[in-house]
Formats: structure tokens, C-alpha cells, sequence
């Protein structure tokens, strides 16, 4: 090529010829952590560890135990458009919004942070708890990498303050609520391990019940308590692989630029359908139930839509075979229900040694007096009648 063509190039030392005589040219392109490839002994830790994992969180939530089976996956409303650039952005504008199952949402990679919102007994929290089991209960099986390690921490009992909170603290604290028994095998994967798969992506946190910090709970300005636990999360998270699915009400919930937003929405008439089939109500209940689902004017119908509302309406035609005339009821069934199985728990721990008795006098169980008198005991003890609306003559 002729000097006049060679003076074309701007990069000084640069020529026609030494480019062409290149060869291979290496250009760095910015890939995603990989996860290592897992021998069989990796294999079998993983599959150790999340059978601690999974023991942990049953241990703590006695409730997932008592829900096999039961629960329903909820649905919730996708709003990733912060994340997305350019021609997508462009697109994803006229529909800003997707719905998925809650489930699906969570195992799709959109951002390394996600907001999980949604208004009391929606579900949050159980949501949550029932993804880190089924997912810890698959890695055991298999003991597979390529799924994240879900790790599952209550933020409520979260006590250090917002001038005090950094990544290091909650890192400690993270540790601390997923092995309250100090497990050597769970303290030895904190210490050792847990950084590292933060960082190649292998653990997914699901933090849980953000807005009740008590530091938050107790702010009158939110936004000044709530922005150093974001940059603590935030922190801990880095720039690895892994992901975090932060939990909280909207109103004190951490600013969502930038993070994913899952809006949990209230149950649809089939899912309400599925899940009372799941508590153990019969089609002839739940057709009876019908109205107080749909009809407003009953006052119940919204309050319904929630996954807590609903199961307590399950327990109440359950053991009492009657509808409820107001939402009130429903509580007041539950408060009732447990009382009796704390009466009647105390009695059956009961002792002869425990009795008190005089010389003369019939020997008293401790629980007989606060029993005896009690209206709400009398209730529970009466036989459930057969299934009919209050409007229906008693």
C-alpha cells in the first residue's frame, strides 16, 4: 500500500501492513462471573449445606411445615424498566408492566437487587420462606451450582442503628439469624465460603420484612432511616454475581431506581378457589362462600384477596361450620382457636405434682381456674354444628 494510503491511519505507529500482519487480534469483552464447575465432593457440600439451610429455616418457621402442600404460588406485577436501555427501553415503554407467578419472578435474572412490594398479609413473608425451602429442598437433591443458594433472613430483630449499619455488620447479622445454633458446618461456610459465593453469584439473598427495622418502624422520617440500610445491602451485594430480593410494605420500602419491582397482587377468583381446595374446604363450602368472595357489599371480599384473610376464613368455617358476619369474626375465631390448644397443651403437660390441694379440699389444676370461667373456652368446647349461614335459623 503507497504512503499517501498509509497516512490515513490517526494511530501513531500504526501501518496498513501491521495491521494486516496481525494475525489474532484479542479483544476484552466484559463476560459475567461463571460459577466454577462442580466436582463430585463440591456436589456433596452443596447438598450438605442446604440440608442445614433447609433444617434452619423449618426450625425457625414451624409454620412451612404445617403448609405442605397448602400454599398457592402467588402472582405478582413486573416492573424491571429501570434496567433496561436503549432500543429495549424503548419498547418495554409501551408495556411497562408483565405478570408472572411469584415464583417464576424470582428464579428470572433481571437485577442484582429486587423489591418485593405489597400491603399486610399479602404474603410477603410466607412467599419467601416457601421459595428458600423448595429451592434448598432441590439443591439437596442434586446438589447442583447452577441454582443460587437461597438464604432467607427476618430483618425485624435487626437492631442496629442507621449511623451504625455497614455491609460487615449486616453480613454478621445475616449469619447470625441463619444459624442461631451455631452449627459448625453453617459457622464454617459464614466464615469461609459465604463471601466468595457473594461474589460469583451463588447465593441469592431474600431479605425479609425491611420495613421493620425498628429503626425504620420508628422514624418519622423514613427516607433519613431507610438510605443507610440500602447502602448496606446494597454494599454487601457489590458487584459479583449475586442477587438480593429485598421485602417491605411500598410506603417504607428502599427507593426502587434502579432495582426491580415485583408488586404482589391481590388473589384471583381461581387461586382463591385453589387455595381453600388446599385447606381442606369442599366444593359445597367454598360455592357457599362464594358471595362473601365476590360481593363487596359484604365487606369481606377485598380483605379476601389476601392470602392471610382467607386462610383464617378456611380455619373458621373448618371448625366452626358457619360464615362469618364480619371481618372482625375472623380474628376473633383464630384468638379463640388458639387459646383452646394452649388449654388444652397445659393440660395434657399436667402433672399430679402440679396440683395444689388442701387437706379437705379437692385438688385445682393451675389451668382450671383461668379455664372455667372463660366465655371464650365455653365457645370452643360447644360441638360444631352443621354447615349454615348466619342468616340461616340457629
Amino acid at each position: 500500500m503507497s504512503e499517501r494510503h498509509e497516512g490515513r491511519f490517526e494511530q501513531p505507529g500504526w501501518t496498513a501492513e501491521s495491521v494486516i500482519n496481525a494475525g489474532t487480534v484479542h479483544i476484552d469483552v466484559h463476560q459475567p462471573p461463571q460459577r466454577p464447575r462442580a466436582s463430585a465432593g463440591r456436589r456433596r457440600d452443596r447438598r450438605s449445606l442446604a440440608k442445614h439451610l433447609v433444617r434452619s429455616l423449618t426450625h425457625r418457621h414451624s409454620e412451612l411445615a404445617e403448609l405442605a402442600g397448602t400454599a398457592i404460588d402467588l402472582t405478582v406485577l413486573v416492573d424491571d424498566l429501570d434496567r433496561d436501555h436503549g432500543r429495549r427501553k424503548r419498547l418495554r415503554l409501551r408495556k411497562r408492566y408483565t405478570m408472572r407467578p411469584l415464583s417464576e419472578a424470582l428464579s428470572r435474572r433481571t437485577t442484582d437487587l429486587t423489591l418485593l412490594q405489597g400491603g399486610p398479609g399479602t404474603g410477603k413473608s410466607l412467599a419467601l420462606r416457601l421459595y428458600a425451602r423448595d429451592v434448598l429442598d432441590e439443591i439437596a437433591r442434586s446438589g447442583s451450582h447452577r441454582v443460587p443458594l437461597p438464604i432467607y433472613v427476618n430483618l425485624r430483630d435487626l437492631t442496629t442503628g442507621p449511623k451504625e449499619i455497614n455491609s460487615r455488620v449486616l453480613e454478621q447479622y445475616i449469619a447470625e439469624q441463619v444459624n442461631p445454633g451455631a452449627a459448625p458446618e453453617l459457622t464454617g461456610y459464614f466464615a469461609r465460603d459465604f463471601a466468595a459465593d457473594l461474589r460469583n453469584g451463588s447465593v441469592i439473598l431474600l431479605l425479609d420484612s425491611f420495613d421493620e427495622i425498628p429503626a425504620v418502624l420508628g422514624s418519622a422520617t423514613v427516607d433519613a432511616a431507610v438510605r443507610p440500610y440500602v447502602a448496606a445491602v446494597i454494599a454487601l451485594v457489590g458487584g459479583g454475581g449475586a442477587r438480593c430480593v429485598v421485602a417491605a410494605r411500598e410506603y417504607k420500602g428502599p427507593p426502587a431506581a434502579d432495582w426491580s419491582r415485583l408488586h404482589l397482587l391481590g388473589m384471583s377468583p381461581d387461586e382463591q378457589s385453589a387455595f381453600l381446595v388446599r385447606q381442606g374446604l369442599p366444593q359445597e363450602r367454598i360455592g357457599r362462600l362464594r358471595p362473601l368472595l365476590t360481593d363487596p357489599r359484604r365487606g369481606f371480599a377485598a380483605e379476601l384477596r389476601n392470602p392471610l384473610a382467607l386462610s383464617l376464613m378456611a380455619a373458621h368455617v373448618r371448625r366452626t361450620g358457619l360464615l362469618p358476619d364480619r371481618p372482625s369474626e375472623l380474628y376473633a375465631s383464630f384468638a379463640e382457636q388458639r387459646l383452646s390448644a394452649t388449654v388444652e397443651a397445659q393440660d395434657a403437660a399436667a402433672v399430679p405434682s402440679s396440683r395444689t390441694s388442701w387437706p379437705g379440699s379437692p385438688s385445682i389444676s393451675p389451668t382450671a381456674a383461668c379455664r372455667s370461667p372463660s366465655p371464650i373456652s365455653r365457645r370452643c368446647s360447644r360441638p360444631i354444628p352443621p354447615f349454615r349461614t348466619n342468616s340461616a335459623p340457629r
